[in-house]
């Protein structure tokens, strides 16, 4: 299993929210170059971790993990779906027109 992009994924999450990796390591109970070790792909962490971590950064392990599920492209489809029901269709034409480019 390749977690490069689940990494990647996770540290936008983190930079998004403003915390360092030894911020987040601490808030979930890890060593900072372990968690530094998961975010550059060298290191999958257990089912508990994970779900610490995505819990903490307030992200679904669907979207860090959809590049490996087989189903993922259809999940954030539907979420996509979801989000966009709730808008103007101004609004939706809009982020539409951003999707297909």
């Amino acid at each position: 299993m390749d977690f490069c992009g689940a990494g990647r994924r996770l540290k936008a999450l983190r930079l998004a929210r403003g915390l360092t990796q030894a911020a987040l390591a601490e808030q979930v109970g890890l060593a900072t170059n372990y968690y530094g070790a998961i975010e550059r792909g060298e290191k999958i962490p257990q089912m508990d971790t994970m779900v610490r971590i995505c819990n903490t950064l307030g992200a679904s392990m669907d979207d860090v993990l959809a590049d490996q599920l087989a189903n993922g492209i259809t999940v954030s489809a539907s979420r996509l779906s979801a989000e966009l029901e709730g808008l103007p269709p101004a609004d939706q034409r809009y982020i539409l027109a951003a999707v297909d480019a």
